[in-house]
């Protein structure tokens, strides 16, 4: 009987290391031998699993200019991350205030109803009265 194996592949995203003698970043290889592991760079989405492809895309221009400006890239990143943040907390608080204002609307179509019910009531109860003293 044959059987296969299905192996999975987890994407992890390549991230250079920072040198502390140099004070920039560098490629270091990520790979772990005999683990299946693949990679995305994020200077053109490319993915590589072995260390010769590994060695291909660190060699390329754009990967290079890439890291060279990694911490650049990074502060852009963590912008962007921020104003996120920013927004999606100044979404939750209106959504707050506008649940807060809907509540209060309900509350206040509901007394309003109650109003108007009770002023028909006693007008239809002062109505019968009234007919009632004319006979």
């Amino acid at each position: 009987m044959n059987q296969q194996t299905l192996s999975t592949t987890k994407m992890n995203i390549y991230k250079p290391t920072f040198d502390l003698e140099t004070g920039k970043y560098i490629d270091e290889a990520p790979m772990v031998p005999r683990q299946i592991l693949e990679f995305k760079c994020l200077c053109n989405q490319k993915t590589f699993n072995t260390l010769t492809k590994f060695k291909t895309h660190i060699a390329l221009k754009g990967h290079q200019r890439y890291v060279s400006c990694y911490l650049e890239h990074m502060e852009d990143a963590n912008d962007v991350k921020e104003e996120m943040m920013r927004l999606r907390t100044k979404y939750e608080i209106n959504e707050r205030k506008l649940k807060m204002s809907l509540k209060t609307t309900e509350e206040k179509l509901e007394l309003a109803q109650k109003t108007i019910q009770e002023f028909i009531n006693s007008s239809h109860s002062i109505h019968i009265t009234q007919s009632m003293n004319l006979d």
